[in-house]
């Protein structure tokens, strides 16, 4: 059965006829199991390795591990930071913390130093 398209967006479900509805949740239902399944689906096109998960932190004092492979993070200053703070749109909407595009871009020089303490 095919999906018809709204012919507008609606705010609110209550503005909906029953039938818009039932196609927003057959929609619904589409995106979900797109997104349910797209982790398994990309993890079976990865090569196989034989590394575990932990092969990939460098070894410090108190671990001896015995491996080839790497994985490190290399230090961020505020000169790294700043560029990107500057690029931030400030049209867009608040993330999950509420803070406002805007407000992070007038205060980048307050947080980068906050920024680089976090990351390294």
């Amino acid at each position: 059965m095919a999906l018809e398209k709204p012919s507008n967006v609606l705010l609110h479900s209550k503005q909906m006829t029953h039938r818009q509805v039932e196609i927003h949740k057959k929609l619904l239902a589409v995106f979900n199991q797109f997104f349910t399944n797209i982790g398994l689906e990309l993890a079976k096109t990865l090569p196989e390795t034989n590394h575990q998960f932990i092969d990939y932190f460098a070894a410090s004092d108190t671990h001896n591990f015995e491996h080839d492979a790497k994985f490190a993070f290399n230090p961020v200053d505020s000169g790294d930071i700043l560029p990107i703070a500057e690029d931030i749109n400030v049209k867009k909407a608040t993330g999950p913390q509420e803070i406002s595009p805007q407000a992070i871009k007038e205060n980048k020089c307050v947080f980068a130093p906050i920024l680089v303490f976090l990351m390294n």
